[in-house]
C-alpha cells in the first residue's frame, strides 16, 4: 500500500496544536471580528446636531432639491422612517443619524461642507443625563 503525504509516526502528534491553542486563536480571531463589526456600527450610529434653525433649512432644501410636496415624501425614495420622526427631525426636537443626513445629501445633491454641522457620539444624550443627573 502506498501513502501520499507526510510519514505518519508516533511522535507526529507532538505537532499538532493543542486544543487549548485552537481555542484561544480561534477566540482571538472572533473578538477581532466583533470589535471591528462593534467598530462600524458605533461610526454609523453617530448623529448630527445643527446650529438653532439651521436643521429646519436643511430638511427645506432637500424637499426642494428633491421636488417634494411634504416631509410624507420623502418615504418614496426608500426611507423607511415613520412620518412622527420625520416630523421630531423637521422641529428639531431630535438630532439627524449620519446615515441619514448622508443619504439626503447624497440625493439632493448638496455638499457636506455647506452646513455648519456638528458631529455628536452614539452616546451624547447617555452622556448629557448623567451629567444632569450628577449635579
Amino acid at each position: 500500500m502506498v501513502v501520499h503525504g507526510p510519514a505518519v509516526n508516533e511522535t507526529s502528534w507532538f505537532f499538532l496544536p493543542s486544543p487549548r491553542n485552537i481555542k484561544r486563536e480561534f477566540s482571538k480571531f472572533l473578538w477581532g471580528k466583533i470589535s471591528k463589526v462593534w467598530k462600524m456600527l458605533k461610526e454609523k450610529t453617530k448623529r448630527i446636531k445643527f446650529k438653532k434653525g439651521e436643521q429646519r433649512k436643511f430638511l427645506k432644501n432637500v424637499l426642494i432639491e428633491l421636488n417634494c410636496p411634504s416631509l410624507r415624501a420623502l418615504n418614496q425614495f426608500g426611507f423607511e422612517i415613520p412620518y412622527s420622526t420625520l416630523k421630531n427631525y423637521f422641529n428639531e426636537s431630535r438630532t439627524l443619524p449620519i446615515v441619514f443626513f448622508e443619504d439626503l445629501c447624497y440625493l439632493a445633491k448638496l455638499n457636506y461642507d455647506k452646513f455648519d454641522i456638528q458631529f455628536l457620539e452614539s452616546n451624547w444624550g447617555q452622556v448629557k443625563g448623567g451629567e444632569i443627573k450628577k449635579s
